[in-house]
This record gives structure tokens, sequence and C-alpha cells, in this order.
């Protein structure tokens, strides 16, 4: 099953189902599953029985605000309603699971915090365990005058939580804390990374080697580029673009097929998908090849659970583009579809 997290402001309704057959990569519409205001992103957790969603949304609009929601995943891959809570933060656009402790974190872009809640024994949404923010200004005048969280993730191995500020040109750590007091998150400064000023980092993934572990790889959005950290030390950073390139563009979702070695890098403005080569001991890239996204505004993509297929969310021409994954991870486009409106997050989960 496909689920699609758009915006809602022009035809769209909420998050959309699709069927993949994974044999052939043909994409068949299930229609609407939820109706919800500007689903940007969704999440499923790791038994497949629920999915999370924010409401991105900056401040309440005709009874619209910032939320997010959670449904119970049915047999079939229909979504029923289970709750919504409201968020205090500004445009939450990124949210993830830390399902050994039952919390949900939310990333809220527009006033630079996060926020974190409590998850029920059945899935609902519980109470709002911490809010908090981060505060300064980054090197660019209109994209960085304040923080920008724009990503959460855990870091499985350290039972760390992993902020990106955009508007801060930092990754900040943070370890959960459980007092008889409360639960808080307390910052590892020392493991604090400071990118290049005005890079604007958006997202991360984590990866290791054979003789590698604890690499980061990050997209950085303002600059167009990916950097690879060890252990919080800058080893490589590598544009996402043609030399020949003199355009705008600005990157969106990174994605990294640990077995194949492969990490790809959407290109908005370019209106691509990089595709780069991991060196199998050092854990660098390689830039490998750059093909055309299949529309306007690549703003995720989405490897399947087969690894066989990449789906690219192409918001501005309402398209879902499906790409075969070659045996030397490259992408070879397979078939568009333009029935959907400003598709935003694209989650692939294998019934």
């Amino acid at each position: 099953m496909i689920y699609v997290g758009t915006y809602t402001e022009q035809n769209s309704k909420g998050i959309y189902g699709y069927q993949l057959n994974t044999e052939t990569g043909a994409l068949n519409m299930k229609g609407l599953l939820a109706k919800q205001g500007n689903p940007s992103y969704v999440l499923v957790n790791q038994e497949k029985t629920r999915l999370y969603s924010v409401s991105e949304y900056h401040e309440d609009v005709e009874a619209r605000s910032a939320s997010v929601c959670a449904y119970e995943i049915l047999e079939d891959g229909r979504l029923v309603f289970l709750n919504q809570m409201a968020c205090p933060g500004k445009d939450p656009c990124h949210l993830t699971l830390q399902e050994n402790y039952h919390l949900l974190y939310v990333a809220n872009y527009s006033d630079g915090s996060l926020s974190v809640y409590d998850v029920l024994e059945d899935g609902r949404i519980g109470e709002l365990m911490q809010h908090l923010k981060h505060y300064g200004v980054g090197a660019h005048p209109k994209r960085q005058e304040g923080s920008h969280i724009h990503f959460v993730q855990v870091e499985q191995k350290k039972d760390l939580i992993a902020v990106v500020d955009l508007g801060l040109d930092q990754i900040s750590f943070y370890k959960p804390q459980f007092q008889t007091e409360g639960f808080y998150l307390q910052e590892v400064e020392s493991l604090r990374i400071q990118v290049p000023k005005g890079s604007g980092p958006r997202h991360l993934v984590f990866g290791e080697t054979h003789s590698q572990e604890n690499l980061t790889y990050i997209v950085h959005e303002l600059s167009s580029e990916v950097s690879v950290y060890k252990d919080g030390a800058l080893l490589q950073v590598i544009s996402t673009l043609p030399e020949d390139f003199l355009g705008e563009n600005t990157c969106s979702a990174i994605k990294l097929n640990q077995k194949q070695g492969i990490l790809y890098v959407a290109n908005r403005g370019h209106d691509s998908v990089a595709i780069f080569e991991v060196d199998k001991e050092t854990g660098m890239l390689s830039l490998k090849n750059i093909v055309a996204s299949g529309g306007r505004n690549p703003r995720d993509l989405s490897l399947d659970d087969s690894k066989k297929w990449m789906l690219v969310a192409n918001q501005d021409s309402d398209s879902i583009a499906i790409f075969r994954v070659c045996e030397n991870g490259d992408l070879k486009l397979k078939e568009l579809r333009h029935d959907i409106s400003m598709p935003v997050c694209i989650c692939s989960v294998n019934q």
C-alpha cells in the first residue's frame, strides 16, 4: 500500500491510497482514505497497524489549525480515524516515532520548535509531554531569519533524537530522560553538528559500511549539496547538480538504499534525482547519475519495501512518477500519474 500526503489548498482532500504491483510497477489508486487538511507528512509504525500525520498550518484560519492525527490501518489498507491533537508549533512538517518509549516527535518549521507526545497503547496520541524551541539566526537573510526545524529522526543505536534545523545550520542530538519529576529531552551538546553557514540542512539519513559506523548523510536545501559526517566530523561535501546548471534549485528528500549502497536526493528547480554511489569501505559519495524527476518540484522520494521501485512526488505538476530501480541503483522511468493534486509525501507500506 502507498499512502500519499498532500497539500489541500487546491483540489486534494487529504491522504490518498494506491496499490503498487511490485512485479510490474503498476500503480492503482484506491482513492481518498482520510479527509484531513494539509497532511504534508505521513508515517507508519513498525507493526504497520497505525498511521500518523501532521496538519501543516501556520495559525488558526477558518478553524484550521496545526495538529497531529492518528489512524488505525485495516487489513485492506484503509484508514480509521483514532484521534487528533492540537500542535503548539507553527507549520508542523515532519514527525517520527520512538516506539520503545511510546513517543511521537513533531518538527514545527516556522517557529523552530519540537513537540513530543505520548502514544497510548491503542495507538491514539496522548498528552503533550514537552514543547521545546530553538532560538537564533542563520546566514541567509530570508530563509534563515530564525530557527526552522525541518526534520526529526531517531538514532537507534545510541538512543538519540536528531533534530535538523535549517534556520540555524545545525543538527542537534537529544537524549530522552525519564525522571520522577517527568519526561524531558536533554541535549547532548558535544554531539551537535554545525554545518557550513547558509547551507540550510533539511533532512538526513544514517548509514554504515563494512568498516565505518556512525555515518550521517545530510541534504542541504539551500546550497544543493550533500555532506557526509562521521562521529560529527565532516568527511565530504558534494553537489547534487550538474556543473553546467546555473538556475535556481533547492533540495528536498534524501533516501538511502543501504544494501545496494546507493543514495538518492531530489532537486527542485533542476527537477531531478541525483544518484550517488556509496563507497563500500569509506562511506564517501561519488555522483553516479542525475535523472529527470518526471515532473515539477519533486518534493519526496520513496523506495517501496521490495526496493524495486522508486516513487517521486512532483508537487507542482500534480503527479507521481514511477521509476524502476536497476541492479546498479540507476533509475528508469516507467510511468507517470497525473491524478493527484499537490503530492508532498509518499509512504510505502508492504501489506
